[in-house]
C-alpha cells in the first residue's frame, strides 16, 4: 500500500474527520452533550491516511483488517 500523502493530501483527508472529533471532545468538556461514545467506521486506507495526518505511521505495510483507532478524553481535576 505504501501511500505518502503531500501535506495537502493529508488536509484533505483528515480534516473532516479532525473537525468532528475535536467538536465532540469539547462539547464532551463543556458539558453541552451527554454523549459517551462514538463510533465511525473506515477502510484500511482511511486508517492509514489519519496515521499519517498524525505523524504515527512507519510507511510500512497497510494497517492490518480490523484496525482500530481509538480516542479517548480523560479528564485530570478539573481539566482534560
Amino acid at each position: 500500500m505504501n501511500i505518502i500523502y503531500t501535506e495537502e493530501g493529508k488536509k484533505l483527508s483528515c480534516s473532516a474527520f479532525f473537525e468532528e472529533l475535536g467538536t465532540r471532545l469539547n462539547d464532551t468538556a463543556h458539558d453541552r452533550t451527554s454523549l459517551k461514545f462514538s463510533f465511525y467506521s473506515a477502510h484500511d486506507i482511511t486508517v492509514e491516511a489519519f496515521l499519517q495526518c498524525l505523524n504515527s505511521t512507519d510507511a510500512g505495510p497497510q494497517p492490518p483488517f480490523a484496525s482500530t483507532l481509538l480516542f479517548e478524553l480523560w479528564q485530570t481535576d478539573d481539566t482534560y
